[in-house]
């Protein structure tokens, strides 16, 4: 059966209920998985500095 407007009410997303909520070991994942990007690229930005610096490589 359709609305006044022609949809039928399963298609609305209103219709469809609310989100579930997103899991708390997603959530770890992804904060763990942008720590780790932040800490590699602080690495590649340092590395050269400890190498000339700290062990004298040229």
């Amino acid at each position: 059966m359709q609305d006044a407007d022609g949809a039928h009410p399963e298609s609305r997303p209103e219709a469809a209920g609310p989100r579930p909520a997103i899991p708390r070991t997603v959530w770890a994942l992804g904060l763990v998985s942008m720590f780790m990007d932040i800490s590699s690229e602080m690495i590649h930005a340092l590395l050269p500095l400890f190498l000339t610096g700290t062990l004298g490589a040229s």
